[in-house]
C-alpha cells in the first residue's frame, strides 16, 4: 500500500464539527512500515523494497523522496513496531552491517539530507533508538559490555 499524507485543521472553538482530512500527497513507491515522524520540513518513515528495509526522508510539502538509507531492526524483539526516532532535530536509526548477521551501527543523521552526523561502532542492538530523558541524547540497549 502506498504511503498517503493527510492534512486536517483543528477547530478553534467547541461546537464546530471536525473537518475531513484532505489528501495532500501520496508516495506510491514506498510501502511504509510503522508510523512516520516529522523532523522540520521532512517526513521520516521506514519502508520496504522487496525484502530490504530502508529509512526514507520525504519532503513534507510534496512527498518527494529526498534520501533513502538502508535500515535494520538488528536484534530487537520481533513484532514491536518500528518508528523513526527524531531527537533534538536529528534522525536516529540502525544501519545494517554487511559482514555480521543482525549487527548494525547506530546512525544520527540530518533529516533534510540523510547525511551521517554520528556513526557508532558495529554492535548488536536489543532496542530501537529513542530519546534519553534529557531529550538530546540517544538511548539504545546493546549486547556490548
Amino acid at each position: 500500500m502506498p504511503m498517503a499524507f493527510l492534512v486536517t485543521a483543528c477547530p478553534s472553538h467547541s461546537g464546530t464539527s471536525l473537518p475531513r482530512p484532505v489528501r495532500a500527497w501520496t508516495a506510491p513507491s514506498i510501502t511504509p512500515i510503522g508510523q512516520p515522524e516529522t523532523a522540520g520540513d521532512t517526513v521520516v518513515v521506514y519502508g520496504t523494497v522487496d525484502q530490504d528495509l530502508y529509512l526514507y526522508g520525504l519532503a513534507v510539502n510534496d512527498g518527494s523522496i529526498r534520501w533513502r538509507q538502508p535500515a535494520t531492526p538488528s536484534a530487537t524483539t520481533a513484532g514491536i513496531p518500528m518508528r523513526p526516532a527524531v531527537i533534538d532535530g536529528l534522525v536516529a536509526y540502525l544501519r545494517p552491517d554487511a559482514k555480521v548477521h543482525l549487527a548494525a551501527r547506530l546512525v544520527v543523521a540530518s533529516p533534510q539530507t540523510g547525511a551521517d552526523r554520528l556513526v557508532s561502532d558495529v554492535m548488536t542492538f536489543r532496542s530501537q533508538p529513542s530519546p534519553c530523558p534529557d531529550g538530546r541524547d540517544v538511548c539504545v540497549m546493546t549486547d556490548e559490555g
